[in-house]
């Protein structure tokens, strides 16, 4: 920076009294305490640049956790809940019988008195049939599955049971008359005026209480129909089980002494066929599937696969179920719905810093499978500034002049797909340029601070787990960050280098039984190392764990049968060293207590809950199908968090530093808006409820402001995202 403008000697000449000046404006952009000289001008590059970019941008993933939640169908999209629904429900078409076959079968309804042998006809010339006696189920081929619950003893168990239930013998008392067949006889002879004194019988009444019993033993026995349900009911018990695609069947046969054979088809995988896929090659659809090309098919495995396949970059696609080549055997059809080349965000917020700018505009464009391998390149610029009148020459020297504050951020990044498709490998990078500024008019502007800040990263990610109601995925990175600041000053040009490893661990659950609900979970712990001097006393080394919870509730409203819904966050994190700026907790902003700005204070142990609770509109029809509800959500907020920046190191007065903490909630209105796939905006209005910090000022000291200097302040933040 240059040094060659006389004038400002005036401003360096009094530098302690611009110092504390420069605290109590930069309270809004930089941590309330300085740990060292080196830390003013970084701490107000991580706490309200980086942070405020990084943050709000992942804001825009976890906003889609309510937007998801139709409280029709709570955070499932409909894609989810019908990608595995073809694979059910196939039947084949019932040809109605000619006038001829219809006579024959009529002309064996002559006897229907149940007996213990039989035939069974080919389906085609099936009806309801004669009842027979069963006293038994047996099975052509019975193969164990033990792995999946399913055993010979098992599967014989449960056919008795039914055979029991439908035959109705647990129902037979020691005369073999069921409880209704009793009741029946007795309110026939009940209706004849007999069911005193048997001599009143005529020949008549005895006729027709014989031909009642007959009809009575005429109804025992299984029909077809009933052994139909029967083996639907068995292919449930293989299905409940995880043998999704097996079916029993009823063959045509002999049945002799009662004895039924049923016929079990385990549902074995024997083709897969790719359909509609252009961009992708069928090799690469196939290949989460391939492994199990010949064996049983289980649900876990399909579902699984599909969501794998759903997760490539641009696609869309179901499955489908149709015969395979052989009999037995099941062909998977991947029909391919989309394959997008590209695709875009456009978005626009006030999340920003005061002295970097407020208002932001990001753009992002993705380009899918551009290799062919499933891989993904983004890239993403962002610009913020103060779109306000810009006074930020007022009382300086016209040699310093108006300068403007912005942030102009850059990212790119690309992912592919290593060894399969659970397992991706992404490196990016991101340059983030600014400059310090306040448009309001200040002598912080005479340090004309600005500042560099680069980030490399390479990520590997592993699929555990990947369904509707369950994924489970771990990760490793390494990150090398560095913050240099320049000023005209030279005690503030500063910097900072530090290289991190990172563990994830991250996890989620979707219940749609009892209280239905939505929760994840994501484990973090970083092991960073200084590559540049620390101050006396600090670690050159840290470790930091950190985990975020997300949940969605649908809450009961008493009296009615609708449900609000609660969403709830819960940030968490722990270390004992000093961590760099861009590793601390911004408690206040877009993503922290809403009710205070971007930086007002940044912590190393922090805990933060945010709350939002959203009710149903009016069901009004707006566009089309649309109602209020899908279009439109409100609700009310309330946040809260409690953070400590870590002392323990030597001070430049030599004293040693103490622990600073600082506490704050806030309470308002959020609303959210959005149309299908192509918009979204969300805007939350607070107000401080409580702010508290153990750098606030005592009674009568007016040389800096207290964290929560304005109680009655009403912060408002907006964001708009369009999606092309």
């Amino acid at each position: 920076m240059s040094q060659n403008f006389p004038h400002r000697d005036r401003y360096v000449g009094r530098f302690p009294a611009l110092l504390l000046l420069v605290k109590t404006q930069m309270r809004a952009a930089v941590p309330a305490r300085l740990r060292n000289r080196d830390m003013l001008i970084h701490s107000s590059l991580g706490a309200s640049v980086r942070r405020g970019v990084t943050l709000s941008l992942l804001s825009l993933f976890a906003a889609g956790v309510v937007q998801a939640a139709d409280p029709q169908v709570p955070g499932i999209s409909a894609q989810q809940a019908s990608s595995l629904r073809d694979v059910f429900g196939i039947n084949a078409p019932d040809d109605q019988p000619d006038a001829d076959e219809d006579f024959r079968q009529r002309a064996r309804q002559k006897d229907l008195m149940p007996s213990t042998d039989g035939d069974i006809p080919d389906i085609n010339d099936r009806d309801a049939g004669p009842r027979i006696l069963v006293n038994k189920f047996a099975f052509e081929r019975l193969e164990e599955f033990p792995e999946f619950g399913i055993t010979r003893e098992g599967v014989l168990a449960e056919a008795e049971r039914l055979r029991i239930v439908y035959m109705k013998e647990d129902q037979r008392g020691d005369a073999g008359y069921t409880p209704d067949e009793l009741r029946e006889i007795t309110a026939y002879l009940r209706d004849i005026g007999s069911d005193s004194d048997v001599d009143d019988l005529t020949h008549e009444d005895m006729q027709a209480l014989i031909e009642l019993i007959r009809d009575q033993k005429r109804s025992r026995g299984l029909s077809f129909a009933d052994l139909e349900e029967i083996a639907n009911l068995l292919t449930i018990y293989y299905r409940k089980r995880g043998l999704f695609l097996a079916r029993v069947l009823l063959p045509a046969q002999e049945v002799e002494n009662g004895v039924v054979t049923f016929t079990v088809m385990e549902g074995r995988l024997g083709q897969l066929e790719a359909l509609g896929n252009e961009r992708y090659s069928e090799e690469l659809l196939e290949s989460p599937l391939e492994h199990i090309v010949g064996g049983i098919v289980t649900s876990q495995q399909v579902e699984e696969a599909l969501y794998i396949l759903n997760d490539l970059p641009g696609m869309t696609l179901t499955g489908a179920f149709s015969a395979g080549n052989n009999p037995g055997e099941t062909r998977l059809r991947l029909v391919v719905r989309e394959e997008d080349d590209f695709s875009y965000l456009v978005r626009f917020d006030n999340h920003g810093a005061r002295f970097t700018g407020k208002a932001r505009a990001y753009g992002n464009m993705q380009w899918h499978n551009p290799a062919g391998i499933g891989d993904n390149l983004s890239i993403g610029l962002l610009r913020s500034e103060d779109i306000g009148q810009n006074d930020s020459g007022d009382g300086l020297a016209d040699e310093i002049g108006t300068r403007e504050a912005h942030s102009n951020l850059g990212q790119i990044s690309y992912s592919l797909p290593v060894f399969n498709l659970r397992n991706r490998v992404t490196i990016s990078a991101d340059r983030n340029t600014f400059d310090l500024v306040d448009e309001d008019g200040g002598i912080i502007n005479a340090l004309e601070i600005s500042g560099v800040n680069t980030t490399y990263a390479l990520r590997y990610d592993y699929q555990i787990r990947r369904t509707r109601d369950f994924n489970m995925s771990t990760g490793l990175a390494v990150t090398d960050k560095t913050s240099t600041v320049e000023s005209y000053i030279d005690f503030l040009s500063t910097k900072d280098h530090v290289v991190a490893g990172e563990w994830n661990f991250y996890i989620d659950g979707l219940s749609q039984s009892g209280i239905r609900m939505l929760n994840t979970a994501n484990l973090r712990v970083q092991y960073g190392s200084f590559q540049t001097d620390v101050v006396e006393g600090a670690d050159e080394n840290y470790v930091r764990t950190a985990i975020d919870t997300s949940s969605l509730f649908f809450i009961p409203l008493p009296f009615t049968e609708k449900y609000s819904r609660l969403l709830t966050s819960v940030r968490l994190q722990h270390t004992d060293q000093s961590l760099p700026s861009f590793e601390q907790f911004s408690m206040g902003g877009s993503t922290g207590v809403r009710g205070f700005q971007v930086g007002d204070f940044s912590a190393d142990k922090s805990a933060f809950i945010s709350n939002e609770w959203y009710f149903d509109l009016p069901e009004w029809n707006l566009f089309g199908r649309n109602t209020l509800n899908d279009v439109f959500q409100a609700g009310i907020l309330f946040d809260l968090a409690y953070g400590i920046q870590n002392g323990g190191f030597i001070t430049d007065s030599g004293t040693l530093a103490e622990d600073e903490w600082a506490q704050m909630s806030a309470a308002g209105l959020v609303f959210k808006a959005s149309w299908g796939s192509t918009f979204s905006s969300k805007v939350s209005v607070a107000t401080p409820v409580y702010g508290k910090s153990s750098l606030d000022p005592q009674e009568g000291d007016s040389s800096t402001e207290p964290l929560n200097n304005n109680p009655d302040a009403i912060e408002v933040f907006a964001d708009i995202n369009f999606y092309f």
